[in-house]
């Protein structure tokens, strides 16, 4: 599939996530695959996990993984999306490298075909079959000489999976090059034709040996019954023929030559008219016509006879014979063709030649893969390569003079994240009593902070249930502050999905507040990847915490740092402060070059250390911390990124 797939028809049932098609090829032609989208209008999709035939495939809702809940649909149009974000760099990759060598083989063979000398040639169908198809050559041959369109499987034939003549189906198919049980004999190892038509009360065959051009016929009443192979004309395609020696048996001395005319019909004599044994008169033959005739019916009549008088019809040069000009009349050279006015030379124009592409031309058509550690900013120069980015999971494809980053996000949405100190107060001062929902990702301190302080684990999604009484602000509990992720809240009075950025909410009676520390909108913006996880937008910091004193900082570049005989294990450069310690962030970095190991965070454990020079991409829920690894350390090294990463919550 190169985008989109749409042919044939589905039905879905409500509350199911079985698709079931008509007239598709989900998995032959489609090549649809875990992670595809599906879409019935266009608006809505749903990613597909499970692909069983080429009618049956399963889907699920893309953000919660439920089944279908929509109207059920029955023989109603669809769509199925190639997702590139589901695609790893190699599959992308490979898929545009695919899709060059069918175009080209198919090419290939259709310029086989037209070029070839036989009666048919072998092409792929779009099932990716091998069918005889007849060639322009064979056609010119079924129009022009004595063919007989049996000799090509009328148009096309299959290819047939069968080891035995008995088990053909009916209908028009051709052998794999190999023996095949109950051939005719003398017949070899080559690809042959075979034409079968059975019924309950007959079986006939028929079988071409296309090298050979033999041809052999049976009919019996079955297949079990058909032993005998009878010859169809002569070996080389033209009528069977049969020498006098050839002929078995008494001959009768008449057919050694030509017969009497007695000998073939006996003495007919007896039964015959006198008349029938001479030449008979004119009047024998029709008895007295004269009476019935007119008088110069029995004579040449004149001309006027046979026309009566036409002279007064016809016109003066019709009386004699015209001369040149009153025949044609005056022919100007406007009214005569180019090709005589032109010296009377006649003009040939002959069609262009079309040149066979090289094997070094035809292989300048496929792109070049290429991994890079770079984003590639220079023009590609019409050339055909793609480039694939390991640390930042990227797949760019060049263009005429520019490069195409194809994207790999799958979803947006907002998130608050709760520091340390933030909290969700009840309106006026009040309070509510009952029965409390929440989904929540702590990030530090489990659950404390959350109502009733429930023992939760760090990293991971939560849906907890409590019962509390007279709660006046979530976020702090007993003196407990949560840090982590609220998801949604639901109360005995009302629910809330926390997806967008405000402060008020209304459904719960209830808005954003600070116990302590500056108060600043807590949501942030993720975006969700083929990996599983959110990913927030950059956070690395205009201004980072704290910078050692052996580190340095580039004027021109404020993401770029320089640190030089770092011995101290304080002697480091910090992002964020203590309410970040516990977070867990992607970072992506550039290190120009490095002397002795530097750590990425206050642990200094892999795999969160720098070895060598390059691009790099780390994963970690420590404090960033970059120190010397060892006793010592020089490094100059860019920061592209730091963003916050979750699981999904589905």
């Amino acid at each position: 599939m190169t985008g989109i797939y749409k042919t044939g028809t589905i039905t879905l049932n409500s509350n199911s996530n079985i698709v079931t098609g008509n007239g598709t090829l989900f998995q032959s032609v489609a090549n649809a695959r875990l992670g595809d989208l599906f879409s019935l209008d266009g608006k809505e999709f749903f990613e597909i996990y499970q692909v069983d035939t080429e009618t049956q495939l399963r889907i699920r809702n893309l953000v919660t993984g439920a089944k279908y809940q929509g109207q059920s649909v029955a023989a109603v149009s669809y769509a199925i999306v190639r997702n590139f974000a589901a695609s790893t760099d190699a599959q992308i990759a490979s898929d545009v490298v695919s899709l060059q060598q069918r175009w080209h083989q198919r090419e290939r063979e259709m310029t086989e075909w037209f070029a070839s000398d036989a009666n048919y040639h072998q092409i792929t169908d779009i099932r990716g079959d091998k069918v005889l198809v007849i060639t322009p050559t064979g056609l010119n041959n079924l129009v022009d000489g004595p063919v007989n369109i049996e000799d090509f499987g009328f148009p096309s034939a299959k290819e047939s999976q069968a080891l035995d003549l008995n088990d053909f189906p009916a209908g028009i198919f051709y052998t794999r090059p190999l023996s095949i049980a109950h051939q005719p004999p003398g017949f070899g190892s080559g690809i042959k034709l075979v034409i079968t038509n059975k019924s309950e009360a007959i079986f006939y065959q028929k079988i071409i040996e296309l090298s050979t051009s033999k041809v052999r016929y049976r009919i019996a009443t079955t297949a079990a019954n058909a032993e005998l192979w009878n010859t169809l004309g002569s070996e080389d395609g033209g009528s069977a023929q049969v020498t006098w020696n050839d002929i078995q048996g008494e001959i009768p001395v008449t057919a050694t030559r030509w017969p009497s005319f007695q000998e073939v019909t006996g003495d007919v004599a007896q039964i015959l008219p006198d008349t029938a044994k001479r030449w008979p008169s004119f009047s024998e033959v029709s008895g007295d016509i004269n009476s019935l005739l007119a008088d110069f019916a029995k004579r040449w009549p004149s001309f006027e006879e046979v026309t009566g008088d036409i002279l007064p019809l016809l016109p003066e040069t019709a009386t004699r014979w015209p001369d040149f000009q009153e025949v044609t009349g005056t022919v100007s050279d406007e009214q005569l063709p180019e090709s005589v006015t032109q010296d009377k030379k006649s003009l040939a124009i002959s069609p262009r030649i079309k040149r066979e592409q090289s094997l070094t031309q035809r292989l300048t058509d496929y792109p070049t893969l290429k991994k890079t550690e770079v984003r590639p900013t220079e023009s590609p120069n019409n050339k055909r390569m793609i480039q694939f980015d390991d640390v930042r999971t990227e797949v760019h494809i060049a263009l005429t003079d520019r490069w195409f980053t194809i994207p790999t996000t799958i979803a947006s949405r907002a998130f608050p994240v709760f520091y340390r100190g933030l909290i969700l107060r009840f309106n006026n001062s009040s309070s509510y009593s009952g029965n409390i929902k929440m989904r929540v990702y702590p990030m530090g301190t489990g659950g404390l902070g959350l109502p009733n302080n429930p023992t939760l684990a760090d990293h991971q999604w939560h849906e907890y249930e409590t019962t509390v009484t007279d709660l006046y602000k979530i976020g702090e509990f007993g003196s407990q502050y949560f840090e982590g992720i609220i998801e949604y809240i639901e109360l005995d009075t009302g629910w809330h999905q926390f997806d967008v950025n405000q402060s008020n909410v209304g459904s719960l009676n209830a808005k954003f507040d600070v116990a302590f520390g500056t108060f600043r909108s807590p949501f942030r913006t993720f975006y969700q990847k083929a990996d599983g996880y959110w990913y927030s937008e950059d956070m690395t910091p205009e201004n980072p915490n704290s910078i050692g004193p052996s580190w340095t900082r580039d004027v021109n570049d404020p993401r770029t740092f320089t640190v030089t005989d770092a011995s101290d294990s304080t002697d480091a450069l910090r992002f964020f402060g203590d309410s970040y310690d516990d977070f867990q962030f992607e970072i992506i970095l550039d290190v120009e070059y490095i002397t002795h190991v530097m750590a990425v965070t206050v642990s200094n454990s892999d795999p969160n250390r720098i070895y060598y020079p390059g691009p790099a991409r780390f994963l970690t829920n420590d404090r960033i911390y970059f120190k010397r690894g060892g006793s010592t350390t020089n490094a100059k090294l860019t920061i592209e990124s730091i963003k916050m990463r979750i699981p999904h919550y589905g």
